[in-house]
C-alpha cells in the first residue's frame, strides 16, 4: 500500500508520499507511525506456541533471514520452534531452518488469504521465534485489518452507523499505534478489547466492507490536527462520558458527556447529584437514540439499555471482605452519571470501590451507570442490594446502538460522528 498523506496543521497544507517521510515532523505521533509502516500494521493472533498451520489455497511466496524460500503454488506450511528457532516444512517438502518467516499469499482472482486454528486472514503470515516457541503475527493493511474489526464491534448496522464505526474505528487504531501498548510483544496490536476485537476475515460482511473503502483515510481529529482516541462502546444508556469519568484521564476534547437524543442542551451535562440522576434514569418519556424501544434495535442488546441487578448482603460482605455489610452506597458521581466512588460499610469499616470498570467487575454489572437500593434485615444489615442501571460499557464516545438508530433516521455518518464526539473534525489524512 502507498498511502498518500494529506498534513493538517496550523500554517500549511501539503501532499506527501511515502519517499518523503523526513518532511512529516508535524504528522500527530499515530500517523506517523503508519506512514513509517507504509499501511501495514501487525495483529498479534496465537500466542507463543510449539507447532504451527499455516494454509494458503493460492500461490504463495515465503521470506525468511536468508531471502526467499518458497515462490510456488498453494499448500500448507507447517512450522514447529525448538530453542534454536522454527523449523518450516513448506508445501513440497522442504525443510528451512530460521528465526522468522514470512508467508504471502498470492490472489488468484479473488482477495488473497490465508488459515490458521480454523481462521481466515487477509495479509500476510509472520512466524517469530519466541524462546521455545512462535508467535503468529497478522501482518494487514489498516483498512483490511478494520474489515474484520466491524463485524466483531458492531455487527450487521445501517451503512450510516457501519461508516462512523469504520472511521472510530480507524482513528482508534492509529491513536494506539503511538501508544505501542504491545511493544514487548513484537507486534502493534492484539485481537480483544484491550485493542480492538478482530476476527479476520471469517465475519467480513459487504456492508461493512463497503463502510471501510467508503471512509479509507477519515479519522478524527482534535482542534490541533492530532487524532482523537475515538473509543466507543455498545450502549450509553442515555447519556455518553467524558475520558476522566471512567479512566485516570484529564479531560479530552472530543470525550465529553453528551445526552444521547435529539436536540441534545448546550453547556455542560451535569447529573452527578443523586436526586438528577435518578431523575434522569427513570425518564421513560424522553427520546433516546439507544433506548431499546426504538425500531431495528438488535434482540440480542435489548437488556442492557435499562437493567437491575439485586447483589445479596453476603455477596457484598465477601466483595468488602467483611462478615456484615450494615450499608451500601454511591460516594462520588461523575456529572455523565456514572460512579466513581461506590462505598460499602461493614462491621470491619469501610471498603470503597473506585472507578467505573473496577465497580463493575467487582459486582459483575453491565455499567457504571447505575443507583443503589438497599432492603433490611431486621437488626440493620443489608438483606440486599438492588443496582438500577443503564448501558452496557464505558460509554465514552460513539454509542453503537444509539449510532444505529440516527442512521435509521436517516442521518449521515459524519453528523452521528459529530454529535458523539464533540469539538472533534471528520479529517481525511490519507487515501490508499
Amino acid at each position: 500500500m502507498r498511502l498518500r498523506l494529506r498534513l493538517v496543521c496550523s500554517a500549511l497544507l501539503c501532499w506527501v508520499c511515502v519517499s518523503s517521510f523526513a518532511q512529516t515532523s508535524t504528522l500527530s505521533p499515530g500517523l506517523e507511525i503508519l506512514l513509517r509502516k507504509a499501511g501495514w500494521v501487525q495483529i498479534g493472533l496465537q500466542k507463543s506456541t510449539g507447532a504451527v498451520a499455516i494454509q494458503v489455497k493460492s500461490g504463495a511466496v515465503c521470506m525468511g533471514p536468508s531471502g526467499k524460500v518458497y515462490d510456488g503454488p498453494g499448500g500448507t506450511f507447517r512450522a514447529t520452534a525448538d530453542r534454536k528457532g522454527i523449523n518450516l516444512t513448506s508445501p513440497d517438502g522442504r525443510l528451512i531452518q530460521g528465526e522468522w518467516f514470512v508467508v504471502e499469499p498470492r490472489a488468484d482472482g479473488s482477495v488473497a488469504t490465508w488459515e490458521t486454528s480454523g481462521n481466515g486472514y487477509r495479509g500476510r503470515a509472520q512466524l517469530v521465534h519466541n524462546g521455545s516457541g512462535m508467535r503468529v503475527i497478522n501482518q494487514i493493511r489498516i483498512d483490511d485489518y478494520l474489515k474484520g474489526v466491524l463485524p466483531a464491534e458492531i455487527g450487521s448496522s445501517p451503512m450510516e452507523a457501519l461508516k462512523a464505526q469504520a472511521v472510530a474505528a480507524r482513528s482508534e487504531t492509529i491513536f494506539k499505534l503511538a501508544a505501542n501498548r504491545h511493544k514487548a510483544d513484537g507486534f502493534d496490536l492484539c485481537t480483544g478489547e484491550h485493542c480492538q476485537a478482530y476476527k479476520g476475515v471469517k465475519l467480513e460482511e459487504q456492508p461493512s466492507n463497503e463502510a471501510v473503502d467508503a471512509t479509507a483515510g477519515y479519522v478524527l481529529t482534535n482542534a490541533s490536527g492530532a487524532i482523537l482516541d475515538a473509543v466507543y462502546s455498545n450502549v450509553c444508556g442515555g447519556i455518553t462520558a467524558g475520558a476522566e469519568d471512567v479512566w485516570d484521564s484529564e479531560p479530552i476534547p472530543g470525550l465529553r458527556p453528551v445526552f444521547d437524543s435529539p436536540g441534545k442542551a448546550a453547556g455542560a451535562v451535569d447529573v452527578s447529584s443523586e436526586a438528577a440522576f435518578r431523575r434522569f434514569l427513570d425518564d421513560s418519556s424522553r427520546d433516546f437514540f439507544c433506548d431499546s424501544k426504538n425500531a431495528g434495535y438488535p434482540k440480542y442488546a435489548m437488556k442492557y439499555f435499562r437493567w437491575k441487578k439485586t447483589v445479596s448482603g453476603e455477596q457484598l460482605a465477601k466483595v468488602a471482605g467483611f462478615s456484615r455489610v450494615r450499608d451500601v452506597a454511591v460516594a462520588e458521581r461523575r456529572p455523565s452519571g456514572k460512579v466513581w466512588v461506590l462505598r460499602i460499610t461493614g462491621d470491619g469499616g469501610v471498603k470503597d470501590l473506585k472507578k467505573e470498570l473496577p465497580i463493575r467487575r467487582a459486582l459483575d454489572l453491565w455499567s457504571g451507570l447505575f443507583y443503589v437500593d438497599v432492603t433490611r434485615n431486621p437488626d440493620g444489615t443489608v438483606a440486599n442490594a438492588t443496582f438500577t442501571g443503564g448501558g452496557n460499557g464505558h460509554g465514552v464516545g460513539l454509542c453503537q446502538m444509539g449510532a444505529r438508530t440516527m442512521a435509521a433516521r436517516g442521518m449521515g455518518f459524519d453528523r452521528i460522528l459529530n454529535h458523539y464526539y464533540p469539538d472533534a473534525r471528520v479529517v481525511r489524512v490519507y487515501r490508499p
